[in-house]
């Protein structure tokens, strides 16, 4: 009964990506992500899935060359949904505006807890972000 409530938690906050286009589309994009982030990189049954992933993490929209991480990690879906999580979970993310209202890329920021280093950046084209949060919604889905 747990995983059919996930699953329509999951296809409700996908419906909620691929449909609303109006005024808070990033506020409304970051906080989807909350919830789909956290539940593929914390419940057991999608954190297997999403860690034996073998795909190119280009395929799941986020380009490789906007990721930069310090310590020499391969960057793969594991890895960068780990970095967005701490980052969105420690509020160490910022925005880049086209022009003074509009945003246009996120920008990610992982810290390491014992000496605040960073061990992240990165930065994503919304669009982007959300065809990998779309990505990570159907990885739950087929897996519930």
């Amino acid at each position: 009964m747990v995983q059919k409530k996930n699953s329509t938690f999951v296809r409700r906050t996908r419906a909620i990506l691929n449909n609303y286009g109006g005024k808070f589309d990033v506020t409304l994009l970051i906080n989807c992500c909350v919830g789909l982030i956290f539940m593929a990189t914390e419940k057991q049954e999608y954190k297997t899935t999403i860690s034996q992933s073998s795909k190119c993490i280009d395929d799941y929209g986020i380009p490789s060359k906007c990721i930069q991480t310090t310590y020499g990690e391969d960057i793969s879906l594991e890895s960068v949904c780990r970095h967005i999580r701490n980052a969105i979970a420690h509020c160490h993310f910022t925005f880049n505006c086209k022009n003074s209202r509009e945003i246009d890329a996120i920008v990610f920021h992982d810290q390491n807890p014992y000496n605040t280093s960073e061990t992240s950046n990165i930065t994503v084209r919304v669009e982007n972000f959300r065809k990998f949060a779309t990505k990570i919604a159907d990885i739950v889905i087929k897996n519930s």
